[in-house]
């Protein structure tokens, strides 16, 4: 991230210790011959969450004479997710599974999965819980202020039940298990059921 910001790493000091006398001791040192200060006329908060501070620094550092994007090793903590939109059937499981919620699924106006890069940590609890394996994780640094607007990701339709016309779930989904169950002995023949929202089936099974 220095090297892509264009400055010199040895205005830096990471202080490592086990304990607190080697902490205080670390620190004492680093202030006894401190580095240059780096010319950051950008005023930086340490009020806010340190996730926030370290976005705040590094726009700082990077001012304008930056690319967009740089490229970071797997693991890193910050990056952006791909989704294979043709396998993917917005059944929502990486948004309810997402811990920052960097991502977040809405019905209105049809199904929307939006990501906010700023907030992904790369967890891959979204790769792991995706059913169709449409997500991949791509650790990255974004510069620009996209990086803190919503991307919409993918978009689908809901699917009315037949008998209410109330939308109640994502087409895909709903073609996917008809696809998965057309065959099986024991629910094929009641397949239709599924194109009906659930109040409609518990009305029709107590009738």
């Amino acid at each position: 991230i220095l090297n892509a910001v264009d400055r010199d790493q040895s205005r830096f000091s990471v202080l490592r210790s086990d304990t607190t006398e080697e902490a205080v001791q670390a620190l004492q040192h680093f202030l006894a011959s401190p580095p240059p200060r780096s010319e950051v006329s950008t005023p930086i908060s340490i009020e806010s969450d340190k996730r926030r501070v370290f976005f705040d620094a590094v726009d700082a550092l990077a001012g304008d004479a930056v690319r967009d994007t740089i490229p970071l090793p797997s693991g890193a903590p910050f990056g952006t997710v791909h989704i294979d939109a043709a396998a993917c059937t917005l059944c929502g499981a990486c948004s309810i599974l997402c811990p920052p919620s960097a991502l977040a699924q809405t019905d209105v106006r049809g199904l929307r999965l939006d990501f906010i890069e700023e907030r992904c940590v790369q967890c891959g609890l979204c790769v792991s819980g995706c059913p169709e394996k449409a997500v991949t994780l791509m650790p990255r640094l974004r510069f620009d202020a996209g990086r803190k607007a919503p991307q919409t990701l993918n978009r689908g339709d809901l699917f009315a039940c037949i008998e209410c016309g109330s939308p109640f779930i994502s087409r895909k989904v709903l073609e996917r298990t008809l696809a998965t169950l057309k065959d099986h002995p024991q629910v094929a023949a009641n397949l239709e059921a599924l194109n009906r929202c659930p109040a409609c089936r518990q009305r029709a099974t107590t009738s």
